[in-house]
C-alpha cells in the first residue's frame, strides 16, 4: 500500500481551522461562565436579571455619546433593580468601529441610573486624550473651568447649554473630579451614566456600582 504524505498547505489549514475552533469553544464558555457569575450577583443584590440585556433600555439611551458611536451595539448581561427613587442598571456594552480586518471591538461596564429628583443639563465628560487636545488647536473647544485648570486637563467636556453645564458643575463637582482620573460621565434629564474603557470582572462589579452611586450622588439635586 502506498503512504502518500499529506501536502503542508493542508496541514496548516487544519491547524489553522482547529486553532479557531478551540477559540471559540473557549470564549463561548467564558462568557457562559460570565453570564451565570452576573445571574448570582443579581440574586445577591435583589435586582432582576436579562442576560440578553433591555432593546427599550438600549433605545433610551442612543443619545448619549457612547451609545452613538460605532456599529453592532449590543447590551448582555444587565442587572436591574430600583431603591429610593431610584431605577439602576449595570450591564456589559460593546459595540465595534470599522470593518473587516480593520474592525476594533470596545467593551465596557456601564452603570445607568434614573433619579426623580434629578434634573441635569446634557452634557459628556471623558478623559482627554491626545488627539482632544489636538482637535482643541483646530477650533473644537470644551468647556474649561480657569478656576480649576487640573479637571479641564484631565477631562474633556462637552454639550448644548454651556451656561446650564457651568451651573451643573459646582466648584463641589469639579473638586471631585479634579481628583480622579479615568471618569466618564454623560447626562440628561433624570438620567445618568458612568462607565469605564473596559469590560470589568463579575468580583468587580460591586465595586463599581459604589462607583457609580458615589457620582450620581455628586450630581443629585431636586429637579425644578
Amino acid at each position: 500500500m502506498n503512504n502518500f504524505p499529506i501536502p503542508l498547505p493542508i496541514i496548516v489549514v487544519a491547524a489553522v481551522v482547529v486553532l479557531v475552533a478551540a477559540v471559540l469553544i473557549i470564549s463561548w464558555y467564558m462568557e457562559k461562565k460570565r453570564t451565570e457569575a452576573f445571574a448570582r450577583l443579581a440574586d445577591s443584590l435583589n435586582f432582576e436579571f436579562l442576560p440578553k440585556g433591555d432593546v427599550a433600555l438600549l433605545n433610551d439611551l442612543r443619545t448619549f455619546h457612547l451609545f452613538g458611536l460605532g456599529h453592532s451595539r449590543l447590551m448582555k448581561n444587565l442587572l436591574r433593580g430600583s431603591a429610593q427613587g431610584l431605577e439602576i442598571g449595570i450591564f456589559d456594552y460593546r459595540y465595534i468601529v470599522g470593518y473587516g480586518k480593520h474592525q476594533q471591538t470596545f467593551q465596557q461596564s456601564v452603570f445607568v441610573a434614573s433619579a426623580r429628583d434629578m434634573n441635569l443639563a446634557k452634557f459628556s465628560m471623558r478623559p482627554e486624550s491626545f488627539w482632544h487636545k489636538v482637535s482643541s488647536l483646530l477650533g473644537f473647544k470644551d468647556i474649561v473651568f480657569d478656576s480649576h485648570p487640573g479637571f479641564s486637563k484631565k477631562y474633556l467636556l462637552k454639550g448644548p447649554d454651556e451656561t446650564a453645564i457651568r451651573e451643573l458643575f459646582t466648584p463641589e463637582v469639579l473638586d471631585y473630579f479634579e481628583e480622579t482620573r479615568g471618569r466618564n460621565v454623560e447626562g440628561e434629564g433624570d438620567l445618568l451614566i458612568y462607565y469605564r474603557y473596559s469590560r470589568l470582572k463579575p468580583e468587580q462589579i460591586r465595586d463599581f456600582m459604589g462607583e457609580g452611586f458615589e457620582v450620581l450622588n455628586i450630581f443629585r439635586t431636586p429637579a425644578e
